[in-house]
């Protein structure tokens, strides 16, 4: 969107609040990315509607280390922010997704 490279998270979401993800970094064109299925890591779960009081926790960390099992899967979780460097946090970040699909 902002004709540069951008890297942002795409984790699957297990029905026990379990976050497995990856990075992707889109380039200015339209294509096709890939992650594989395989590669997914246990990752943070955002706690959305963000948590009131503020002092709780924005995000859930699973300790347990259940390996992934996409029948489980119950949603998809997009960031921006992993995977992006420290010194870039402040710079303007922006993805257009036409569609996100398993195969």
């Amino acid at each position: 969107m902002n004709g540069k490279p951008c890297k942002f998270q795409v984790a699957l979401v297990t029905k026990s609040g379990t976050a497995f993800g990856g990075i992707v970094t889109l380039d200015s064109e339209l294509k096709d990315y890939k992650l594989s299925l395989g590669d997914l890591k246990l990752v943070k779960l955002v706690t959305l509607p963000r948590p009131y009081p503020t002092f709780l926790p924005y995000y859930f960390s699973d300790s347990r280390s259940d390996s992934f099992d996409i029948s489980n899967t119950e949603s998809l979780q997009v960031s921006i922010g992993p995977g992006i460097p420290e010194d870039e946090f402040q710079q303007q970040h922006g993805i257009s997704i036409e569609s996100i699909r398993v195969e």
